[in-house]
This record gives structure tokens, C-alpha cells and sequence, in this order.
């Protein structure tokens, strides 16, 4: 498999503040030759984030926000797939039926778009869409294409759980979001938590939120208990599971 390692060092460099996201879709919309490449973040009780290779400020942006998100039969379809596997769109819909949708002709085709890829990446970050929309004059995905993009997506994965921790591209309330509704905690353990990711010990971490030892140390307890850890190494590993 033709494998760009130059995309990899890029995804991986979005969480520690060296890239951002809108550089890997730019780098993957040249490797896959498509015609837009298009990342929307979906966080729980938040807004939605997207980043594209097209500026937010592009009248496709406006058109898409007022009228045609509400028709897109392409998030309808990914919303039915299995997360973390990306898919032609063949596969998604019937196309003789969606070349008979207003989505199809007064927006998609207007875009100048035609064949498609994506699906739906889920972690305890967040919840996003990507899609590889390609121009009318290029041919349907591969099979080969979709197992390289299945590659890469394996990776965005993972840089996009440990991006919800350093918040260099995502905001620091996604993970905290998660880490609430998945555990339990309380807005003051999930942001603790965090923080011990981050930090070398309980004291530092007390420090950066500005909370003493004494409070930090009750929080822990509660912690523990509700992710059913026992010590701060085995949180932070269940933390950073896939």
C-alpha cells in the first residue's frame, strides 16, 4: 500500500500544536485527488466545528448552512454506518434515487461534484463526519483508495482523542464533555482528570487549576471511583484507551 508518511508526521503533529487540521485535509484532498475534503465536528451539547479545505467564510458554506444541511442525504446515510470505517458512496446510497434529489441537483452537481467517500469517526473526544467529495470529471473511489483512506482515518482517530486533551485545534470542553457523560464526572473532576494528563503529579495539577492539594485529592478519590481505577498511571491509561 502507497502510504504517504509525510501525512502521518502531519496528523500527529495537530496535538502537539505543530500542524492543524485544516492542513490535513488539504494534504489528504491531493493524496485522494478530491475535489473538497471536510471535517464536521459534532461534540455533544456544543455547537458543531467545521473545518474544510474551502475557507468557512465560502458562499458553499452559506448556500450548504441555510438550505441544504437540512436535505443532505450524505449525513443522513453516514449517520447509519459503522463508526471509524470510511465508505464509498455507492455503498451509502442508492444513486439512481439521489440523482433525483434537490441536493443532487440544485447543489452537488452545481458544486461540480460527483462520486464521493466518508463516514463517521468516533472517540471519547468527540464525534465527527469526513467526507471526500470528488469533482464530476473524476471517476468513483477504489477499492484500493478506500483501504489507504481507512488507513489514515485509523490515525486521525487517535490524534483526534489525544487533540481533545491538548486543545490545540479543538476546544478544551469537548473531552470534558465526554469524560462527564462517560463517567460521570462532575465539570470540576473531568477538568482535574484532564489536568493529570497533562501534569507530572496531583500537586502540579492542583497548581494549574488553582485548586489546593486537599481539594484535588478529594476529587481524585471520587474519581477512582467512579471510572473504577486505582491509582493515577491506571486512570490516565483508561483515559487514553482507543
Amino acid at each position: 500500500m502507497n502510504l504517504s508518511s509525510e501525512l502521518i508526521d502531519l496528523i500527529y503533529d495537530v496535538p502537539l500544536g505543530n500542524s492543524h487540521w485544516v492542513d490535513v485535509l488539504l494534504k489528504l484532498r491531493d493524496e485522494f485527488q478530491a475535489g473538497l475534503v471536510l471535517m464536521y465536528l459534532l461534540p455533544a451539547n456544543s455547537a458543531p466545528v467545521i473545518f474544510a479545505t474551502e475557507p468557512a467564510d465560502d458562499s458553499i458554506w452559506d448556500t450548504y448552512n441555510q438550505h441544504f444541511y437540512r436535505l443532505d442525504p450524505w449525513k443522513q446515510a453516514i449517520d447509519l454506518q459503522q463508526a471509524n470505517v470510511m465508505l464509498p458512496g455507492e455503498e451509502m446510497l442508492n444513486y439512481s434515487e439521489y440523482k433525483k434529489s434537490s441536493f443532487y441537483n440544485d447543489y452537488w452537481q452545481d458544486m461540480g461534484f460527483k462520486y464521493t467517500a466518508g463516514g463517521r469517526i468516533k472517540t471519547k473526544t468527540t464525534e465527527c463526519m469526513l467526507g471526500f467529495p470528488r469533482l464530476t470529471c473524476m471517476p468513483a473511489y477504489s477499492e484500493f483508495e478506500i483501504r489507504q483512506m481507512n488507513f489514515y482515518v485509523s490515525h486521525i482517530k487517535r490524534a483526534l482523542l489525544l487533540d481533545g486533551i491538548t486543545g490545540h485545534s479543538l476546544p478544551s470542553h469537548f473531552y470534558q464533555t465526554a469524560l462527564s457523560s462517560e463517567y460521570g464526572l462532575s465539570a470540576a473532576e473531568s477538568s482535574l482528570a484532564m489536568a493529570l494528563i497533562k501534569e507530572e503529579s496531583l500537586i502540579q495539577a492542583s497548581h494549574q487549576l488553582g485548586r489546593s492539594y486537599n481539594t484535588s485529592k478529594t476529587q481524585l478519590a471520587s474519581i477512582f471511583k467512579k471510572t473504577h481505577t486505582h491509582s493515577q498511571m491506571g486512570l490516565i491509561k483508561k483515559l487514553l484507551q482507543k
